[in-house]
Protein backbone atom coordinates (compact mmCIF):
# COMPACT_ATOMS: atom_id res chain seq x y z
CA UNK A 1 0.00 0.00 0.00
CA UNK A 2 1.32 3.63 -0.99
CA UNK A 3 2.02 6.08 1.74
CA UNK A 4 0.95 9.66 0.43
CA UNK A 5 2.85 12.88 2.57
CA UNK A 6 0.98 16.09 1.51
CA UNK A 7 3.33 19.65 2.27
CA UNK A 8 1.45 23.25 1.81
CA UNK A 9 4.25 25.45 1.16
CA UNK A 10 3.88 29.51 1.40
CA UNK A 11 7.17 30.23 0.04
CA UNK A 12 7.34 32.65 -2.92
CA UNK A 13 10.20 31.02 -3.49
CA UNK A 14 9.05 28.09 -6.42
CA UNK A 15 12.41 27.96 -7.10
CA UNK A 16 13.36 26.08 -3.90
CA UNK A 17 11.08 23.56 -4.88
CA UNK A 18 12.65 22.27 -7.76
CA UNK A 19 15.70 22.17 -6.13
CA UNK A 20 14.46 20.33 -2.93
CA UNK A 21 13.22 17.14 -5.78
CA UNK A 22 16.65 18.03 -7.64
CA UNK A 23 18.96 17.85 -5.10
CA UNK A 24 19.78 15.97 -1.69
CA UNK A 25 18.48 17.49 1.59
CA UNK A 26 19.25 16.12 5.44
CA UNK A 27 16.26 14.95 6.22
CA UNK A 28 15.81 16.78 9.83
CA UNK A 29 17.76 19.55 8.67
CA UNK A 30 16.16 20.40 5.45
CA UNK A 31 19.92 21.79 4.59
CA UNK A 32 21.41 20.80 1.19
CA UNK A 33 23.73 18.36 1.10
CA UNK A 34 27.04 19.66 -0.97
CA UNK A 35 30.17 17.48 -1.91
CA UNK A 36 33.84 18.28 -0.79
CA UNK A 37 33.96 20.84 -3.09
CA UNK A 38 30.65 22.56 -2.24
CA UNK A 39 28.43 21.75 -4.95
CA UNK A 40 25.05 20.51 -4.51
CA UNK A 41 24.56 16.77 -4.75
CA UNK A 42 21.99 15.62 -7.45
CA UNK A 43 19.16 12.94 -6.16
CA UNK A 44 19.86 9.16 -7.58
CA UNK A 45 16.79 8.93 -8.22
CA UNK A 46 13.40 11.37 -8.17
CA UNK A 47 10.66 11.58 -10.43
CA UNK A 48 8.92 14.55 -11.34
CA UNK A 49 6.14 14.81 -13.18
CA UNK A 50 3.79 18.75 -14.17
CA UNK A 51 0.53 18.69 -14.76
CA UNK A 52 -0.17 21.33 -17.71
CA UNK A 53 3.50 22.60 -17.23
CA UNK A 54 6.79 21.70 -17.52
CA UNK A 55 8.36 20.59 -14.23
CA UNK A 56 11.90 22.50 -14.92
CA UNK A 57 10.05 25.32 -15.74
CA UNK A 58 7.73 25.09 -13.18
CA UNK A 59 9.30 28.12 -11.05
CA UNK A 60 8.41 30.65 -13.79
CA UNK A 61 5.55 29.25 -14.96
CA UNK A 62 4.05 29.97 -11.29
CA UNK A 63 5.33 33.43 -11.40
CA UNK A 64 3.91 34.15 -15.04
CA UNK A 65 0.49 32.60 -13.71
CA UNK A 66 -0.08 34.11 -10.25
CA UNK A 67 0.82 37.80 -12.29
CA UNK A 68 -1.46 37.26 -15.07
CA UNK A 69 -4.66 36.39 -12.31
CA UNK A 70 -3.52 38.40 -9.47
CA UNK A 71 -3.22 35.71 -6.93
CA UNK A 72 -1.16 33.70 -4.36
CA UNK A 73 -0.02 37.97 -3.19
CA UNK A 74 -0.37 38.03 0.33
CA UNK A 75 2.15 35.96 2.57
CA UNK A 76 0.01 33.77 4.32
CA UNK A 77 -0.97 32.73 0.89
CA UNK A 78 -0.70 28.92 -0.04
CA UNK A 79 1.89 29.43 -2.89
CA UNK A 80 2.19 25.42 -3.84
CA UNK A 81 1.68 21.55 -2.57
CA UNK A 82 3.71 18.87 -2.82
CA UNK A 83 3.19 15.14 -2.70
CA UNK A 84 5.61 12.40 -2.04
CA UNK A 85 4.26 9.33 -2.86
CA UNK A 86 6.05 6.45 -1.17
CA UNK A 87 5.50 2.56 -2.09
CA UNK A 88 6.52 -0.63 -0.11
CA UNK A 89 9.14 -2.58 -1.97
CA UNK A 90 6.81 -5.85 -1.50
CA UNK A 91 4.48 -4.56 -3.29
CA UNK A 92 5.85 -4.78 -6.50
CA UNK A 93 3.60 -7.47 -8.22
Amino acid sequence: MAIVKHIKSRNANYSAAINYLLFEHDEKTGKKIVDESGRSILRKEFYMYGLNCDPMSFDKECELTNAHFHKNKKREDIKSHHYIISYDPADVD
